[in-house]
């Protein structure tokens, strides 16, 4: 779930959904202490009413430096087949 306005702490897009993608068969044991999976909605999108979205595939990067940080980058045409929720996606899971 996107953050509320005005929550943006360098980790969060606006407008940005974060989600954990669970395949078919697969259990949760508990909620991750941090996403890594979110799309960004195109800003034509109203994801509470429509039925598909168009959106940006995004995946958490470590940062370089000190201290050891994390942001978020778009999901290439290769990398697409590397992530597990966007195999899922790629093979129509929802």
């Amino acid at each position: 779930m996107a953050p509320p306005a005005g929550a943006f702490d360098g980790h969060h897009l606006p407008r940005m959904i974060e989600g954990l993608f669970i395949g078919p068969g697969q259990k949760v044991s508990g909620m991750p202490s941090r996403l890594l999976s979110a799309v960004l909605p195109a800003l034509s999108a109203d994801p509470t009413r429509d039925p598909e979205l168009v959106c940006l595939d995004l995946y958490q990067r470590v940062t370089d430096g000190q201290p050891r940080d994390w942001e978020w980058h778009v999901v290439s045409e290769i990398g697409r087949y590397s992530w597990g929720h966007t195999s899922g996606l790629n093979l129509g899971f929802e």
